[in-house]
């Protein structure tokens, strides 16, 4: 699913004056035929049509934007659970879906009721319909901001493609998005402080002419207890990745033990290639006890593996 692709949803005061506009609009441009109370039941029933149609066209367009999390593959469903309030967000996609309903109840109401009225009740049966509609989206109003809340965080979601993946991992600012972008040609953002990756940065690269997916992840302190964005990586190790390239820092941003720690545990249970960065920065391009790679011979066993 292209999560960036998921579209804004409007306040509920600003969707209802577009609505209105648009309806009073469409509606002074239509020639209605017939004796007077004909034309002003005409005119009322043709302007409710165009505002339930126009509601109910938005109403459709978000619960179709919005991911069903029961459809959601393992990896999402997880992040999902990471970064959302995951009963309020399943909450939310219920009640636009109930207001939906209701919001068609009225409508047929409505219809009925300015078909059966009197030359002094059509606008006011009109006037009425307004009323209700407007009322149902104020009273779901924190259901439609908690999605659009959520989508804010959609965006930042990768595509992640089922295809052989390389995870590079490592404490933060120790060069992983350097080498991403270095790898497969990508522009993600690197700075000079850790945390600089909150999410997950992607690229494509071939090897042995064989296209594999290579993810930046967000950096590891090796705690005891990871933060929302430290898990963020451990979920993408744990169910995306066929291999990891493990980056080591010898300029010591942070301690050699602590990265030489955390390699050891990530190196238990996953193919690991441990590599040296900033290696024009450091005179040594040894780790005690653990194996380092260059990037060359890293590839040169994937795309046997592969």
């Amino acid at each position: 699913m292209a999560f960036q692709q998921i579209r804004p949803i409007e306040k509920v005061q600003t969707m209802l004056d577009h609505v209105f506009l648009r309806a009073r609009k469409r509606t002074s441009e239509k020639v209605f035929k017939g004796e007077y109370l004909v034309r002003l039941k005409s005119r009322e029933l043709y302007r409710i049509d165009i505002v339930s149609d126009k509601i109910d066209s938005i109403l459709e367009r978000i619960l179709h934007d919005f991911p069903v999390t029961e459809n959601l593959n393992e990896f999402y469903y997880e992040l999902a659970k990471l970064q959302l309030d995951f009963e309020e967000y399943e909450r939310s996609i219920r009640k636009i879906e109930h207001a939906r309903q209701i919001l068609q109840q009225i409508r047929r109401q409505s219809a009925r009721e300015v078909t059966k009225s009197d030359l002094g009740n059509v606008k006011r049966t009109g006037t009425k319909y307004y009323g209700r509609i407007a009322s149902v989206l104020e009273r779901h109003n924190k259901f439609f901001s908690y999605l659009e809340k959520s989508r804010h965080i959609f965006r930042t979601w990768p595509t992640v493609k089922e295809m052989y993946t390389v995870v590079i991992y490592g404490f933060p600012n120790v060069g992983k998005s350097t080498l991403l972008n270095k790898l497969t040609g990508s522009d993600a953002k690197t700075a000079g402080y850790a945390f600089t990756t909150q999410g997950i940065n992607s690229g494509f690269m071939e090897v042995k002419e064989k296209k594999i997916q290579v993810l930046d992840v967000p950096g590891h302190l090796g705690r005891a207890k990871s933060n929302s964005i430290e898990e963020i990586a451990d979920l993408s190790v744990e169910l995306l990745s066929n291999a990891i390239i493990y980056v080591f820092d010898l300029t010591e941003p942070y301690p050699l033990k602590d990265q030489i720690d955390l390699y050891n545990k990530i190196a238990k249970h996953k193919d690991v290639f441990p590599i040296i960065s900033k290696q024009d920065l450091v005179n040594s391009q040894k780790v005690p006890g653990v194996k380092i790679y260059s990037i060359e011979s890293i590839f040169e066993i994937l795309g046997e593996k592969i």
